[in-house]
């Protein structure tokens, strides 16, 4: 799976660092993510002890934000069989800040779009699959480092072309729980983040004896575009220009 990595029980460090305090920062991490069995975001943490600065981070305001991710689902079939997807991700968000500073926090909207297929498609058999869906969710930021939640109404659409063509459509709700780093490049923010979320198909949608569960695991790049300005000044500033 993307970002997963395997920890040598044995490893010996033998290094010296300049700066110790990152070093400790680091091994810290690294040992919160072994025993939190959480190896995916072992590289986020680690990068994000040394991201970490001593002067007050700038007002983002109003932002806007562009991300495209390679995204792994799912699908546990009300029989115990189970269906994997791989594909491409594409997400727009509004952040909206309820305060920032250090640390901040912020609602958000956005719209998210997965185009995937199954990872056993061959020249027999193929089945595309298409999910979509609104969301909205909270995000919290300490520096460079975030962790957000996410809730979204999604439709699917799949498609199946070989000996038997046949094609369903359901609704679902997923939760979403990312984190991430966004490192400041200009008047824009670009960072990489990792998301895990669950959720359940209702019976009722794939006319089955019980529930199916979807769960999917993306890695994303993010491009994010601050105005530096709250929602109230914006409004005021499109009033005036009236």
């Amino acid at each position: 799976m993307p970002g997963s990595l395997k920890l040598n029980k044995n490893l010996k460090l033998n290094l010296k660092f300049h700066n110790s305090s990152y070093f400790n920062k680091i091994l810290q991490g690294v040992l919160i993510c072994k025993m939190l069995k959480y190896k995916h975001i072992l590289f986020i943490i680690a990068m994000s002890s040394i991201s970490f600065s001593s002067h007050s981070k700038e007002a983002h305001g109003l932002s806007f934000q562009a991300a495209i991710g390679v995204p792994s689902v799912e699908i546990e079939n009300p029989n115990g069989s189970a269906a994997g997807f791989d594909g491409l991700s594409v997400l727009g968000k509004v952040l909206v800040p309820i305060f920032e500073n250090n640390f901040s926090m912020y609602v958000s909207g956005q719209f998210q779009y997965d185009d995937l297929k199954n990872s056993i498609n061959s020249n027999q058999f193929a089945e595309m699959a298409h999910h979509y869906g609104p969301g909205l969710g909270l995000k919290f930021t300490y520096y460079s480092l975030y962790l957000s939640y996410n809730y979204y109404l999604m439709r699917a659409s799949h498609s199946y072309v070989g000996s038997i063509g046949n094609q369903i459509e359901y609704g679902y709700n997923t939760s979403q729980i990312s984190t991430g780093l966004d490192y400041n490049v200009g008047k824009m923010l670009v960072g990489i983040g990792y998301t895990f979320g669950s959720g359940q198909i209702s019976k009722s949608e794939i006319r089955a004896s019980r529930n199916a569960k979807i769960s999917n695991k993306t890695v994303w790049l993010n491009f994010t575009f601050v105005t530096g300005a709250s929602v109230a000044s914006l409004t005021r500033e499109l009033v005036v220009n009236k």
